[in-house]
């Protein structure tokens, strides 16, 4: 199957060689199932990725590099879940 980036009135879709687009949301599962799937079975799937190598695989379907590094960001800020019973002072 080739897959492709298809620009349309502003919009990027990724399109297969039957047609088939996939929205934002589809892609976002479709890797989440991929990378599930591939842990499940055992495959080495690596350590992880660095933010440059994570903005260029976002750069290859058309997502901007800003975007990415916000999203980056808006993770890395995230508070931390406070583990056992609340803490009184």
């Amino acid at each position: 199957m080739h897959i492709g980036i298809l620009r349309l009135f502003g919009e990027e879709a990724i399109i297969d060689d039957q047609g088939r687009l996939y929205s934002d949301e589809e892609i976002a599962l479709i890797l989440r199932k991929a990378t599930d799937l591939q842990q499940a079975a055992g495959s080495a799937a690596g350590e992880g990725l660095s933010l440059p190598m994570l903005a260029d695989i976002a750069d290859e379907i058309g997502v901007d590099r800003e975007f990415v590094e916000r999203a980056a960001l808006a993770l890395d800020s995230r508070p931390e879940p406070h583990l056992g019973r609340p803490v009184c002072l």
